[in-house]
């Protein structure tokens, strides 16, 4: 239970610390592809680096060569009996609170576990049933009720009658986008981290950093292909949007906030050699690394001294030995006689 409890704070800590990194640094650049690899390592770094652990290669002045060298030899010379106390101690305060707090945190774990079965259910009941057809070479599946556009992997959910032909080719174009680069793979990953960290708030904003950058590489990927980002614009504002549920799991091809979408489709290009910030993710990665291995030493340390006040060693004093018996025999010699005692 101590383990676990130490890397989930772990895990919130790297969670917390990352977001800020990544909001401080690159979310106003325009290199959309990087900062989509940045977010998923976020997720990637926090739930691994605390299963990294090099903390007895740290040296401390109890965990010295030497004093390791002088223990083994006492212990070899006297040998120590451990006597383990039996008292059951009874539930404190601190134990009924821990309890609660288990109590409370698994219950949100399922709830958003329950939810996001849910959903997937949901979502793929509803596409697997409803009619498809192809619109220029493209298989999409036709909504029954007036709702906006999104994908889920790889497929597409258009109502066209809400559509003229231009506007449908736009939307082809945008949510091809994220079926072919798998965004909805992104955003399950982020739905997993978020049901295992829900308490923390960072974990929520990750992923809608997640889902906006998603679209700004849908809406680059429109404007490449020839459209004008003009028209583009007052199609997208002239749409009926709505905010995304937390539960949804899809793409939506409305989704907010627009003001930031059109903000970033007019942004000018981030010059190339900004690149090399994208690096500062390893220092960051490491210091990470190493305030992890720091905690377990600590934490080793602290567990010891525990079990050596909860137990009681009697150090056995060797035994004394027999001495050896020594037979002297004494010759003397006198004339032509011989005398042995």
């Amino acid at each position: 239970m101590t383990l676990f409890i130490l890397y989930f704070i772990k895990v919130n800590v790297a969670l917390a610390v990352l977001y800020l990194f990544y909001k401080l640094l690159f979310s106003k650049d325009t290199f959309f592809g990087l900062r989509r690899l940045m977010l998923i390592l976020i997720y990637i770094t926090a739930f691994t680096y605390p299963l990294l652990n090099f903390s007895n290669w740290i040296i401390t002045d109890s965990g010295s060569v030497t004093g390791q060298v002088v223990s083994t030899l006492y212990k070899k010379v006297l040998p120590e009996i451990t006597v383990f106390s039996n008292v059951v101690t009874e539930p404190t305060v601190y134990s009924w609170t821990m309890m609660l707090l288990a109590g409370i945190y698994l219950t949100g774990v399922i709830f958003l576990l329950t939810r996001t079965l849910m959903e997937i259910w949901k979502t793929s009941i509803t596409l697997h049933r409803s009619k498809k057809t192809e619109i220029d070479g493209i298989r999409v599946c036709l909504a029954d009720a007036k709702q906006e556009p999104y994908s889920f992997f790889k497929w597409i959910y258009i109502h066209p009658d809400r559509h003229n032909v231009k506007e449908i080719k736009e939307i082809l174009v945008h949510e091809q986008t994220h079926v072919r680069e798998l965004h909805s793979a992104d955003i399950l990953l982020a739905q997993i981290a978020i049901i295992i960290c829900w308490i923390n708030p960072f974990t929520w904003l990750i992923r809608s950093e997640m889902r906006i950058n998603h679209e700004y590489l849908a809406d680059r990927k429109v404007i490449a292909n020839g459209y004008d980002k003009k028209t583009y614009q007052y199609h997208l504002l002239g749409l009926e949007h709505t905010q995304l549920a937390a539960a949804n799991l899809y793409n939506n091809f409305s989704v907010l906030p627009l003001k930031k979408r059109i903000k970033m489709l007019n942004r000018k290009r981030t010059h190339n050699i900004m690149v090399g910030k994208y690096l500062m993710f390893i220092p960051v990665a490491a210091l990470l690394l190493l305030f992890s291995n720091c905690a377990n030493k600590k934490a080793d340390k602290v567990q010891s001294d525990t079990e050596k006040a909860d137990t009681i060693e009697l150090t056995a004093e060797p035994e004394k030995t027999a001495e050896p018996q020594v037979d002297i025999t004494i010759t003397e010699t006198k004339g032509d006689s011989i005398y042995s005692v």
